[in-house]
């Protein structure tokens, strides 16, 4: 009777942190935050008044208020300098959003790429994923010359090196 062992965890393939509701969640979140108060800033630039940025204690009730004034934003910002036209500041908010969206997204597929790229470079296991599924790199040599006997000729050299250091 031969005992199974189970398949053994692929170390490239990484799970999510977060669910991917929350994070969706938290993605909308920001963007619209950054999309009203940093389109509003820039539609008050634009217009020649300076930054407009309502402080801390003033970012809710600024929302608040933009909900009842869609036809004009400058009436929810609390105080001056604030942002121009509606048509202007909704095309800069608009902008800020796609912007921002964007820039997250080239971020998190440059982390992606840089994440899965570090742990491939021979294509063998690392001596801390061989520990951590309880594995000696003798036992994973000899496994893996016999199921991939062409990868096993082709990184015999650098396998040797790497478990030496």
């Amino acid at each position: 009777m031969t005992t199974r062992r189970p398949p053994l965890p692929n170390p490239v393939r990484m799970e999510p942190v977060l669910p991917v509701g929350l994070v969706l969640t938290l993605h909308t979140l920001c963007a619209g935050f950054v999309a009203v108060f940093g389109g509003g800033a820039v539609s008050a630039l634009l217009c020649l008044r300076g930054p407009a940025a309502p402080g801390w204690h003033e970012l809710t009730p600024t929302l608040a208020r933009l909900t009842r004034h869609w036809d004009d934003p400058a009436a929810a910002w609390p105080t001056d300098p604030r942002p121009g036209p509606a048509w202007l500041t909704w095309t800069c908010m608009i902008l800020v959003a796609i912007a921002w969206c964007s820039a997250v997204a080239m971020i998190g597929a440059e982390i992606d790429s840089r994440r899965r790229h570090r742990r491939r470079r021979l294509g063998l296991a690392t001596r801390s994923d061989l520990r951590r599924i309880g594995l000696d790199p003798h036992t994973a040599a000899r496994k893996s010359a016999a199921e991939f006997p062409e990868q096993a000729k082709r990184d015999t050299r650098a396998l040797g090196r790497r478990w030496r250091r």
